[in-house]
C-alpha cells in the first residue's frame, strides 16, 4: 500500500506539471524541452524509487563447499510484460565443461571427442528440432501480472515436485519460492528465427555437474490440467475448466486458488469451489447425525504425534489443552490436516475431544529419518498419563505416520525403538493408531460426493500412490472429498480441499469416531473398543470392511 501510495503522489506531481505546462503554451506539442527532461528524471525516479535494484546473497551448504544457493535478501515484485503468458517446454541441456551456452552472446561451444565447435544459439536451438527423443520433464510454465506463477510436471525431477512449486512467484528475472529460498532460479527470454523462448536456470545449488537449463516455447494456450493435481496457491484464471467434471473433484486446492471465471467452470453448483470446500467439511457415513445426540467425543482425551502446528485455527482452537512443540518448525500444512479431522468444529469425526497435541522433532541420520523422534513422544504420553486422574487419562494417540523398519517408502532408522514404545503404551492401556504394517489396523476409501452418508457408496482406493482394490484385514476408512483446515502462517487461516486424501487422514478419522465410542462407553478398554468397531464394520460386496460409525454407536448405546 505505501508503495502503490508514493507511486499515486508522484504521479500525481508528473501529471500537474504537464497540466500546467500546457495551460501556459496552449499546446502539448509546444512543451518546453527542459521540462520533458524533467519528466524523464521524475519517471527515472519512480522506477528507481518503486524496484531497487534485487540483492542477492550467496549462502553456501553446510559441509559442502562445492555447493551454494542464492536467494534474494530485498525481495520486491519487478513487472516484466515480455515473461507474462503461457510457456510450452521445448527442451533442456546441461552447461558444464564440454557444453558451454553463452546466453549473453549467443554463442555455444561444444566439445565432440577433443574438438572444441563454435555455434549461435540459433543452430543449437534447431538441433532440438531434430531430436524427437528428448524427454520432457517440466510441461509448462505460466506467469501471471500479480506475481504469481503455474508449473506443471509429467514427472518428478531432483528437488522438484508439484507440492514444492504451490507457492512459486516471480520478479522480473527471477523465479522464486518463497518457502524454499535454495530454488532462486533466473530466466531470460531470447528471440531466435522470430520466436521467444524462454531459458530457466534451474538452481537448487550450483554443483560440480554444472549448471541445468530448461527451455519454453511462447505458446498462448494451457493444454490440460492432470487429476489429483495439486493447484493450492495457484493462479487458473485463464484455464478452461468447464468440462473437466471429473478432474475437478479429483484435484486439491485451498482458498488461496484462483479459480476461471464462472463461463470456464463446469454448468453445476457441485463444481464449484465454495461448494466443495463447504461439502468436503461433512465427515460422512451418519458422523454428524451421530453429532446431532451429543455424541462428539466429549470428556474423551485424546492425542496426536504430528508435525507443528499454530493451534488457534478456529477449526480446533481451544480444543488442544497442552501443545508440546518439539520441533524448530511454527506450522505445517499436515498437521492442521490431522487435527481438524479429529476435532474439527465443522470437519473433525469427534469435535467434543480434547487433545494432547506433540509437534515430533524432525531427526535425520546419515540422511534417514529417525523414528526415535516418534519413540521418544510416545514415552512422554506414558509419563502424562501417569499424572493425569482416572477419567481424563489419554485414550488414543493418532499418528498419521509408519516410522517402523517395514516402510520402505521412506527409509527409517530406530524403527524397533518405536514398536518398543507402542507396545510400552499399549500395556498401559492407551490405544496407538498409525499408519504401519506391524501396528496398523486402518486403511483408506473414498465414499460418494453426493452422498457422502450412504455407506454402501464406498469404495477402495489410493495407498501409498497405488490402487488398492485387493481386499484389505484393515478396516477402511473414507479420505477423499474431504475439507481440511490449513494454516502456515499466523492467522492465515485457511480452509484446503482433497480431492485424494490418503492413508494419513483415514487415522484422525478413525481416532475420532473411537473417541465418540469412548463417550459412550468410558469403560471399555483398547481391545475391546476395537472389537466392536470391527465387528459393527460394513461389509462391502467387495468383501472390504468399512468403518460404519452409527453402527458402532448404535451397538455401543444398546449393549
Amino acid at each position: 500500500m505505501k508503495r502503490l501510495l508514493s507511486i499515486f503522489f508522484t504521479l500525481t506531481f508528473i501529471f500537474s506539471l504537464l497540466s500546467g505546462c500546457t495551460n501556459t503554451n496552449n499546446d502539448k506539442n509546444k512543451m518546453p524541452d527542459k521540462t520533458i527532461e524533467t519528466v524523464e528524471t521524475m519517471t527515472e525516479m519512480i522506477e528507481e524509487m518503486v524496484y531497487p535494484e534485487l540483492k542477492i546473497e550467496i549462502v553456501p551448504y553446510e559441509n559442502d563447499e562445492n555447493r551454494f544457493y542464492e536467494r534474494i535478501t530485498n525481495y520486491v515484485f519487478i513487472p516484466d510484460n515480455k515473461v507474462l503468458g503461457n510457456w510450452e517446454s521445448f527442451a533442456w541441456f546441461r552447461s558444464y565443461d564440454e557444453l558451454v551456452v553463452d546466453l549473453e552472446s549467443d554463442i555455444v561451444i561444444c566439445r565432440e571427442e577433443n574438438n572444441y565447435n563454435e555455434s549461435t544459439l540459433e543452430e543449437f536451438i534447431n538441433n532440438f528440432l531434430n531430436n524427437p527423443d528428448i524427454g520432457m520433464y517440466w510441461n509448462n510454465i505460466s506467469f501471471y501480472e500479480d506475481g504469481t506463477i503455474i508449473s506443471d510436471f509429467s514427472a518428478p525431477l531432483v528437488n522438484i515436485g508439484n507440492s514444492m512449486w504451490n507457492q512459486t512467484i516471480w520478479t522480473k528475472g527471477y523465479i522464486i519460492n518463497p518457502y524454499y529460498p535454495d530454488t532462486l532460479s533466473s530466466y531470460t527470454i531470447k528471440n531466435i528465427g522470430g520466436e521467444d523462448y524462454l531459458f530457466v536456470k534451474w538452481s537448487d545449488g550450483v554443483t560440480l555437474y554444472g549448471e541445468v537449463y530448461f527451455v519454453f516455447k511462447k505458446d498462448p494456450n494451457i493444454k490440460y490440467l492432470d487429476l489429483y493435481a495439486d493447484i493450492k496457491w495457484k493462479n487458473l484464471r485463464n484455464y478452461d475448466l468447464s468440462g473437466l467434471k471429473n478432474i475437478i473433484l479429483s484435484i486439491d486446492f485451498d482458498e488461496k486458488t484462483i479459480f476461471p471465471p464462472k463461463d470456464k467452470m463446469p454448468n453445476d453448483s457441485r463444481f464449484q469451489p465454495e461448494y466443495m470446500l463447504e461439502a468436503g467439511k461433512n465427515p460422512g457415513l451418519g458422523v454428524r447425525s451421530i453429532h446431532e445426540q451429543g455424541i462428539t467425543g466429549k470428556g474423551v482425551n485424546v492425542a496426536i504425534i504430528d508435525k507443528a502446528i499454530i493451534i488457534d485455527h478456529p477449526e480446533y482452537n481451544g480444543k488442544i489443552i497442552e501443545y508440546t512443540n518439539l520441533s524448530t518448525n511454527i506450522s505445517s500444512i499436515h498437521g492442521p490436516g490431522v487435527a481438524s479431522l479429529l476435532v474439527g468444529e465443522n470437519i473433525g469425526t469427534a469435535p467434543g475431544a480434547k487433545v494432547y497435541y506433540y509437534g515430533r522433532a524432525e531427526k535425520y541420520i546419515d540422511g534417514k529419518s529417525d523414528a526415535e523422534s516418534y519413540a521418544d513422544v510416545l514415552d512422554m504420553i506414558v509419563e502424562k498419563n501417569k499424572t493425569l486422574p482416572d477419567g481424563e487419562k489419554i485414550r488414543v494417540v493418532s499418528i498419521s505416520s509408519a516410522p517402523t523398519p517395514s516402510n520402505t517408502a521412506i527409509l527409517w532408522v530406530n524403527g524397533e525403538k518405536y514398536l518398543d514404545s507402542v507396545k510400552q503404551a499399549q500395556e498401559t492401556g492407551i490405544l496407538v493408531l498409525d499408519c504401519s504394517d506391524e501396528n496398523g489396523i486402518i486403511d483408506v476409501c473414498g465414499y460418494n460426493f453426493d452422498k457422502p452418508d450412504d455407506i454402501t457408496l464406498c469404495t477402495p482406493g489410493y495407498l501409498n500412490g497405488m490402487w488398492r482394490d485387493d481386499i484389505s484385514e484393515n478396516l477402511r476408512a473414507p479420505v477423499w472429498y474431504r475439507t481440511i483446515a490449513e494454516v502456515l502462517n499466523e492467522g492465515d487461516f485457511l480452509y484446503a480441499y482433497d480431492g485424494q486424501g490418503g492413508l494419513s487422514w483415514a487415522i484422525p478419522y478413525a481416532t475420532g469416531v473411537l473417541a465418540m465410542g469412548w463417550q459412550v462407553k468410558p469403560e471399555l478398554t483398547a481391545d475391546e473398543i476395537v472389537q466392536i468397531l470391527f465387528d459393527t464394520a460394513y461389509v462391502g460386496k467387495d468383501g472390504n470392511k468399512y468403518i460404519y460409525p452409527t453402527a458402532f454407536i448404535e451397538y455401543l448405546k444398546n449393549n
